[in-house]
């Protein structure tokens, strides 16, 4: 009889790693399309080609302050200045005039050259000349070449080109592109849709009066507020009993993509969650080697791929980093890295751990100075995911405190620390003089 190896610690975050691509291909291939609105853009993924509906520029535009001018007449000497009111009149063929033009304006018929105003010298009326209108004296004509400083009709963007092609993500500058390109919404593809159920008959909603030995939840906003930092549209939050049938009925929506279920992953007498997903679809992890987190539990449905993440509010934050984000973030059209900023940092003091073990430690700065910038990803999520972290942060390594003490899995805690280290999953200990690598909450 042949017995298969027990994958090690990295082997078995690579073997989660792999999962998690799969699923988000999945989830790329059932997204849907929508239409939204310009100011709503931002972010998502185009469904679609977009083309021009207009000429960008729509009219012969001046790119200069300055005046504009008919450049085969133009003269070294005096030329009469026109006001905006005087141009409604004088008909330009008949004198040799130039005109007052700023900055995006249109030019006037016939002129195709703009002298810029720094260029020019305005005089008052020379002798003989008609004194109602203002003069200037042009400079020499071999400095200025014709055409210069003017916009043509559809020089930028032709009417019907297209601008931005199916598949990008949206960035801010392009909202202005599409604005003056005429265009007020457009079909994207679908954020990933999420529902997050939030386990135990002691939980009680935010804000709400407690009974008995109820308390607070303190997941759903965290979890809602990471959802929508990555791009996720949140369907539902549902706060569950602890009861099977109702576990049951969340894991069996069919409307969802990615299904968050809080609590009940761990093996006490009301903890339902992984034998309900494995009656009902697949159970592909259950205990990862992480500190807090171990009863994590991944798998999936016939319709949405799902996480049991920890009650504990610490494990939960972790775990929904570690695991969902990347997944969240690469449905909808972003980078699977953290959204984090990263510094080299040196503990306050030594960190035991243990091998085989990915722990995450959090941490208080001590001095305020941060080295920003993205960290290597694995081939899904952080490089933690396949056993190891990057420690290739530039700058001088920042002092920070360990959170190890028995505060450390009190809620004051989460909203202590400045930011987190992930200890490796080969080191049994972190040394103050050793410079690692901490992400940094506050982006």
């Amino acid at each position: 009889m042949k017995v298969e190896a027990t994958p090690s610690a990295s082997e078995l975050l690579a073997q989660v790693s792999d999962f998690l691509r799969d699923r988000l291909e999945v989830i790329k291939q059932r997204r849907e399309i929508e239409e939204v609105s310009l100011l709503s853009l931002a972010g998502r993924i185009l469904a679609e080609d977009i083309h021009s509906s207009v000429n960008l520029p729509r009219f012969r535009r001046a790119m200069m302050d300055g005046v504009a001018v008919d450049y085969r007449r133009l003269s070294e000497g005096y030329h009469s200045l026109l006001s905006c009111e005087d141009r409604k009149t004088v008909d330009l063929l008949e004198m040799p005039l130039v005109y007052p033009v700023a900055t995006g304006s249109s030019m006037p018929d016939k002129m195709d050259t703009v002298v810029p105003r720094e260029h020019l010298v305005y005089v008052p009326a020379p002798a003989g000349l008609d004194p109602k209108f203002q003069y200037i004296k042009t400079p020499r004509l071999e400095t200025v070449q014709q055409g210069q400083h003017v916009a043509q009709i559809g020089e930028d963007v032709a009417k019907g080109r297209r601008i931005l092609s199916r598949g990008r993500v949206v960035r801010a500058q392009d909202l202005g592109l599409l604005s003056a390109c005429g265009i007020a919404g457009a079909k994207v593809l679908q954020k990933p849709r999420v529902a997050v159920g939030l386990t135990g008959d002691e939980i009680a909603k935010p804000g709400h009066d407690l009974d008995g030995d109820q308390v607070h939840d303190a997941n759903g906003p965290v979890l809602t507020t990471l959802l929508l930092r990555d791009g996720a549209r949140l369907v539902a939050t549902e706060y569950l009993a602890d009861d099977p049938d109702a576990i049951q009925t969340f894991l069996q929506r069919n409307d969802i993509d990615i299904l968050l279920l809080c609590g009940g992953t761990s093996v006490g007498p009301r903890d339902f969650a992984v034998e309900i997903l494995r009656s009902i679809g697949t159970v592909a992890f259950h205990g990862l080697p992480l500190r807090p987190g171990r009863p994590v539990g991944i798998g999936s449905t016939p319709c949405a791929s799902v996480f049991l993440l920890p009650g504990n509010p610490i494990a939960c934050q972790f775990t929904y980093d570690l695991l969902v984000g990347p997944l969240v973030r690469g449905a909808a059209g972003r980078s699977v890295d953290w959204p984090y900023s990263r510094a080299l940092v040196h503990l306050s003091e030594a960190v035991a751990s243990q091998r085989g073990r990915l722990d995450y430690l959090r941490v208080v700065r001590t001095e305020r100075r941060v080295v920003a910038g993205g960290f290597e990803l694995g081939r899904m999520g952080p490089s933690a995911l396949n056993g190891t972290t990057s420690r290739t942060a530039d700058g001088p390594p920042v002092l920070v405190r360990p959170l190890t003490s028995g505060k450390a899995s009190n809620l004051t805690s989460v909203s202590e620390a400045d930011g987190f280290v992930l200890v490796p999953i080969d080191a049994e200990r972190l040394l103050p003089n050793e410079p690692v690598e901490c992400y940094w909450y506050d982006c």
